[in-house]
């Protein structure tokens, strides 16, 4: 497994210290946990994005679509 080395300010540090204490975990484990719940995040985030900028473009055509409808069944002439 690679190695990271990384540098964290004292506070944060003391944080990580005291949690995984309390957790019964090592500071690696602890932090591996953090960054794995961070990345699970933010791939959340980016999904609901990109599913909000898909359903504003289909809420958009739907609306073109619901228009001409609307057009083809007010039109007396058809």
């Amino acid at each position: 497994m690679p190695v990271l080395t990384i540098r964290l300010p004292d506070k944060i540090l003391h944080e990580v210290v005291l949690k995984s204490k309390s957790l019964h975990v090592s500071k690696n484990a602890y932090i591996q946990k953090a960054i794995n719940n961070l990345n699970d995040q933010i791939n959340t985030d980016l999904k609901r994005s990109q599913l909000i900028k898909a359903s504003q473009k289909v809420r958009l055509n739907s609306m073109e679509i619901n228009n001409e409808f609307s057009i083809i069944e007010n039109d007396s002439k058809i």
